[in-house]
């Protein structure tokens, strides 16, 4: 039989004593605790004292690693939320009882120990110290003295011998009339907490949202010996802890390659699947750095990143291997090829264990997105996993929360809403051209046949509300970067054109070509600051010209242009080097791509700049001309298009935007908007 994790003794009648008995843990609590401590408290609701110490001498409580040792089956947010219930019955049990609760607090006391101890954190916690040292303590999670805590009401009295006191005290207490110091604990309890039943469930679901975004998941640090070595040793200790919590297990080892310190590298070339993302994953678990790259990168590009990553392993889908033995990489032991017939070692498979490894990775997701997704939740992204959208924006959300994130190989117009009714998708999100292109697809009866609650992406098209009507689920936009994450997101109802306002935390100025601030509503170079540490970009790699003109006088230059209203709301205008300038004036070259994307006839469009100077034309082509006649139509002067070119297709990006690189003024026909003046081709 197991031994009780919480004993149960009755010292005299009315008078019983629940000892917390797990010593080798520090009594930290664990769901076997939590269910017998709660049994026990409801089992000895008709005692006059009740009694609470602990086994050991170093600590009362220490503490809980929610996610492994309160969620343990399957880690789940929902599992999670029912232990966090049960600790907040224990409040009940101990402020809402007759029974008067005598705590020996010998040693570490964290956590949800307070509930036994206080009868409830949160409120309980301003009553006793007042609002400010509240927040003071609970924001900072500092630790708090013997001396400190009794000055501040937390403890009635110190003793040197903890346990004893309180044994004798609640003998004592046991002594007095039961009627008398029953009825007036109740009183104080209620004209102290009228609010329990609200106070105890807003606990729950802050402490559940904590877990989702945050550090909440992980256990606490406890012995002051165990941080320092942490922070002196850091790699030797991971190391050590690694191989005491998985044994015997091989972490990565290939052709001779061991990926097993901080800042290894390991280049990815791969098509979006499962491998990847375990790769991914445990890489990150490893503590080395995940290098995945753009699988169209061909010849002296493809070779200059290679070479620049310098990374301990490459790892590549065997179709793709060509493309690494062209610039010179086929000799190299380090290259794994996926699929190919010369597997190295059997540690690969290892590497694929998806549960040892998505339980380790938890700090890379924006804060943002747990403000509108969900538990239950399924993260359609149609971007390849080289890309932000598919990783922190997808497929980490969904492992925080207990979603599913459902990825496909590649975006396609055709099969779009087959791959999010096939999902059951709930979310996806968008960027480029991807509406666009979905939005031209023909009209069905099935269009509104899906699950989708919520879009997310950038930019927002001008057809927003078309689209939205189409298919019967809102868009939303934000404005975010790999060097910056997501600085601008506020849900709620925005003015039109608007990517939203500034989150807490960052800084925003707009400014010309001299970084000198520009007012109100006028176009400008969008520039951030961040008041905490690590929520921007470290640097672009090997690049330190580049990173120093990004991070000049202490502001980040985003590359981007934009402009802001006096409410705050920012309105993106698109990249600098997209931007097209005629005349003083700051042409968004999305604007115009989206105005004729409303032509029926056009399916994909895009705006690039020209010089100026054409020549003269002779001969005139009705379809352009129908086409320019339309921008006329519809744009303001200065946005019409001088040149006009029709083409079978349009190169996209892996990610669906428009491929401008490589566009000339050659071909098309050539408009001049002159009086009497004739286009030419």
């Amino acid at each position: 039989m197991a031994t009780p994790v919480v004993l149960v003794s009755v010292l005299q009648p009315g008078l019983v004593r629940l000892t917390l008995n797990r010593p080798s843990s520090l009594n930290a609590i664990n769901v076997d605790l939590l269910d017998e401590l709660t049994e026990a408290l409801c089992a000895n609701q008709d005692a006059r004292i009740i009694l609470i110490d602990a086994t050991g001498d170093r600590s009362f409580y220490a503490g809980e690693n929610l996610k492994e040792i309160l969620a343990p089956k399957t880690g789940s947010a929902e599992e999670l939320r029912n232990s966090f219930n049960k600790l907040q019955h224990i409040t009940r049990l101990t402020s809402s009882s007759s029974a008067v609760v005598v705590a020996a607090v010998q040693g570490f006391a964290i956590g949800h120990s307070w509930q036994a101890i206080t009868g409830g954190i949160t409120l309980r916690l301003t009553q006793i110290v007042g609002l400010l040292k509240a927040k003071e303590v609970l924001i900072t999670g500092r630790w708090v003295g013997a001396e400190e805590a009794l000055k501040l009401g937390l403890l009635s009295e110190i003793a040197n011998d903890p346990k004893h006191r309180a044994k004798q005290l609640a003998v004592e207490l046991a002594g007095l009339p039961a009627v008398a110091m029953a009825s007036s604990k109740m009183q104080l309890e209620r004209a102290v907490f009228p609010n329990m039943e609200a106070c105890l469930q807003d606990e729950v679901n802050v402490a559940s949202c904590c877990f989702a975004q945050s550090d909440a998941s992980k256990p606490l640090p406890i012995l002051p010996h165990e941080r320092l070595l942490a922070k002196t040793a850091r790699r030797q200790f991971a190391i050590q802890h690694a191989v005491n919590i998985f044994p015997g297990r091989t972490f990565l080892r290939m052709a001779g390659a061991d990926i097993s310190f901080e800042h290894d590298k390991v280049l990815v070339m791969m098509r979006s699947s499962v491998e990847m993302v375990f790769t991914w994953l445990a890489t990150n678990r490893l503590g080395a750095v995940f290098v995945p790259i753009n699988v169209e990168l061909k010849s002296i590009t493809l070779k200059h990143v290679v070479e620049a990553a310098n990374a301990k392993l490459i790892i590549v889908d065997a179709e793709l291997s060509l493309e690494l033995q062209t610039v010179g990489f086929s000799d190299n032991d380090s290259i794994y090829a996926k699929g190919g017939d010369d597997t190295p070692m059997d540690s690969f498979s290892r590497l694929m264990d998806a549960k040892a490894i998505s339980n380790t990775h938890a700090e890379v997701t924006p804060a943002t997105t747990a403000a509108f997704l969900y538990t239950n939740d399924v993260l359609y992204c149609p971007f390849p996993l080289f890309h932000a959208d598919a990783t922190a924006l997808t497929v980490v959300p969904a492992i925080l929360l207990g979603a599913v994130a459902a990825l496909s190989t590649s975006y396609s117009a055709s099969r779009f809403w087959d791959e999010i009714r096939d999902t059951g998708a709930t979310v996806y999100d968008f960027m480029g051209a991807t509406l666009a292109l979905t939005c031209k697809q023909p009209q069905s009866s099935c269009d509104r046949d899906h699950k989708v609650r919520l879009v997310w992406g950038v930019p927002i098209p001008h057809f927003a509300k078309v689209y939205e009507e189409r298919f019967g689920h809102p868009l939303f936009t934000l404005y975010g970067s790999v060097e910056a994450s997501l600085p601008i997101f506020q849900p709620g109802n925005l003015p039109a054109g608007s990517c939203d306002r500034l989150r807490d935390g960052f800084q925003l100025c707009m400014a010309n070509d001299m970084d000198e601030d520009v007012p109100p509503k006028t176009p400008g170079h969008l520039l951030l600051r961040s008041d905490q540490s690590n929520s921007f970009f470290d640097g672009y790699y090997g690049d330190a010209a580049n990173t120093a003109s990004a991070l000049r006088s202490l502001w980040l230059h985003t590359g981007d242009l934009a402009k802001v209203d006096e409410a705050g709301n920012v309105y993106f205008l698109g990249r600098v080097k997209d931007v097209i300038r005629r005349r003083g004036e700051i042409i968004n070259a999305a604007e115009v791509e989206e105005e004729f994307l409303l032509h029926p006839d056009v399916v994909i469009a895009t705006a690039y700049g020209v010089p100026s100077s054409f020549g003269e034309g002779t001969e005139e082509d009705a379809d352009e001309r129908e086409l320019w006649e339309w921008a006329r139509a519809h744009l303001a002067r200065f946005q019409v298009p001088d040149v006009i070119e029709l083409v079978n297709e349009i190169k996209r990006t892996s990610t669906g935007k428009i491929e401008k690189h490589g566009l000339g003024i050659e071909g098309g026909v050539k408009f001049d908007r002159r009086p009497g003046a004739r286009q030419s081709s």
